[in-house]
């Protein structure tokens, strides 16, 4: 840790609670960096768009330098003995659409094998709070995975807030979703439970699956679940884009997206954005690959509702509906400030 690059630090705030101290100090030092064997990815594993700094080749420090400039820059990707990408030894992140990779979200890990590149990941980006924005699908009922069957989870007994318990699984990269106990004390006497289990761990809740949760439904008091999405995540429908009455919705093509990433970047870009329409194989509806949402009247269909499923026939026509756009999700906002950091939620 860079004592002597570190700022004031704050505790970390959470559901008007503070948070521990140690949290704060770890993503409150927000120019030290994390080094990561390999090119930089996501939590998913996936290389993450990021844009050349052709003046910042000379050093490792030039490079990290030209990030600490940038109050939005979550981390470098440095090549210390080649020429780096594209002729480029460093490369900064949040990139661009186009650039780089496909993934916008935030760079949180190194991996990747590419000529001999470094991923450095800036604290304020890197520690606890690693996520721009995860979102929350939620769901009534105990989680249970794809067959029905209700999954195994750990307890987190310190959780006295709906926000606090997601707080707690958006610290963890492995955790994928939460059970809430509104009104009672929860199974075991605890309201909030992670799922899956943590890594070696040995207390596996009430439940008997340990696949991943993709639905509420299990019926155990007042549980309440609710799944985890990063801030890219996009639930994906087979078919054009329709709304909840399954009619056709409105849609303005983007004629600059020549890849799936690409056309998702530019959604992710614009809050208002409610999905995307994408056709992998052919050249799409009027010739353009690449159709987002909501539309301008006279484009694309009828509707003027939100997108919720796909199911139109139509040329290969894909569908994917940003998690926020549909039924009721909650989401959970990690916000870097110079000082410190403060978590702030809400409900979309």
């Amino acid at each position: 840790m860079e004592d002597s690059l570190c700022e004031a630090v704050e505790p970390f705030q959470g559901g008007g609670e503070p948070y521990d101290a140690q949290c704060a100090f770890r993503i409150g030092c927000r120019n030290a960096f994390s080094h990561y064997e390999g090119f930089c990815k996501d939590f998913r594993n996936r290389d993450v768009m990021a844009d050349p700094v052709p003046d910042a080749v000379e050093s490792l420090e030039a490079c990290q330098a030209a990030c600490r400039a940038d109050d939005g820059c979550e981390g470098v990707e440095w090549y210390p003995d080649t020429q780096g990408w594209q002729n480029h030894k460093c490369h900064k992140f949040p990139g661009t659409p186009g650039s780089g990779g496909s993934s916008s979200m935030q760079v949180v890990q190194g991996g990747g094998d590419y000529l001999d590149a470094q991923c450095y990941v800036r604290h304020c980006f890197g520690g606890v709070a690693r996520l721009r924005n995860d979102r929350w699908q939620h769901f009534t009922g105990y989680c249970r995975d794809r067959s029905g069957t209700d999954v195994q989870g750990n307890p987190v007994n310190l959780s006295e807030t709906l926000e606090a318990c997601q707080s707690v699984c958006s610290e963890d990269l492995s955790c994928e979703a939460i059970v809430w106990y509104p009104e009672t004390r929860g199974y075991g006497e605890v309201k909030c439970w992670r799922y899956p289990p943590a890594p070696g761990s040995t207390h596996s809740g009430r439940g008997d699956s340990t696949e991943m949760p993709s639905q509420g439904g299990g019926n155990y008091l007042d549980a309440q679940c609710y799944l985890r999405f990063g801030p890219d995540s996009f639930t994906h429908f087979d078919g054009f884009c329709t709304d909840r009455d399954g009619v056709d919705v409105m849609a303005d093509a983007v004629p600059s997206a020549e890849s799936l990433g690409a056309c998702q970047a530019v959604c992710l870009l614009n809050e208002s954005c409610t999905g995307i329409e994408w056709y992998p194989g052919s050249g799409g509806w009027q010739n353009h690959k690449c159709h987002k949402f909501p539309g301008t009247p006279g484009s694309g269909g009828s509707s003027s509702l939100p997108v919720v499923q796909g199911g139109g026939d139509y040329l290969d026509a894909q569908c994917y509906v940003r998690p926020h756009s549909g039924a009721a999700v909650s989401i959970s906002v990690p916000g870097c400030r110079v000082n410190g950091c403060q978590r702030s939620a809400g409900t979309l």
